[in-house]
C-alpha cells in the first residue's frame, strides 16, 4: 500500500526550487559584477599602462507613444546591440521605468569625441528615425564627463 502525501511533499521541493532559484540569481548577479569590473578595468588602462582621466557618460530619457512601443522595443534591442559592439563604447545599458513607457538609456563612451562619432554612424540615426516616429515628447539627454577612478573601484 502507498501512502501518498502529496501536499507536504510538492511545498518541500517549490521551497527547494525557489531556494535553488535565489541561490543562482545571486551567483549570476555576483558573476556579472565581476564581469562589469574586469571590463571596465581593462577598458581604462591603455596599452601603455597608464589610466583614462575619465569617462563619458550619456544619458538618454525617452517616452514612448503606448501604439509605437513594439517598434520602439525592437529598434532600441537593435540599438543596443550595435552600440555595444562599438569599440570606443564599453558598457551601454537601457532601464525601462515603472510605468511601462519611459525608457532610460546610458552609454559609457571613452570621450566626447567619440560619442560624437558615434553621432554620425548608421546605427545612431537608424535610431534617431525610429524615435521620431515613436515618441510622445521630446527626448531627454544630459552628459556628464565621470572620474575613471569611480569605476575602477573593486566592489566585492
Amino acid at each position: 500500500m502507498r501512502n501518498i502525501n502529496t501536499g507536504a511533499a510538492v511545498e518541500v521541493r517549490k521551497e527547494g526550487l525557489e531556494a535553488q532559484i535565489n541561490r543562482l540569481a545571486e551567483l549570476i548577479g555576483r558573476l556579472e559584477n565581476k564581469t562589469v569590473w574586469f571590463d571596465l578595468h581593462q577598458r581604462l588602462t591603455d596599452t601603455d599602462g597608464t589610466t583614462s582621466a575619465s569617462l563619458y557618460l550619456i544619458r538618454k530619457e525617452m517616452k514612448v507613444s503606448q501604439k509605437q512601443l513594439g517598434d520602439f522595443c525592437e529598434a532600441l534591442k537593435q540599438y543596443l546591440k550595435n552600440v555595444s559592439a562599438q569599440r570606443d563604447c564599453f558598457h551601454v545599458t537601457a532601464v525601462r521605468l515603472p510605468d511601462g513607457l519611459s525608457f532610460v538609456v546610458y552609454e559609457f563612451w571613452d570621450g566626447e569625441e567619440e560619442w560624437k562619432r558615434h553621432l554620425q554612424t548608421a546605427a545612431c540615426k537608424a535610431f534617431q528615425h525610429v524615435k521620431v516616429d515613436t515618441l510622445c515628447q521630446p527626448e531627454a539627454v544630459s552628459a556628464v564627463a565621470v572620474p575613471a577612478a569611480w569605476c575602477s573601484l573593486n566592489r566585492d
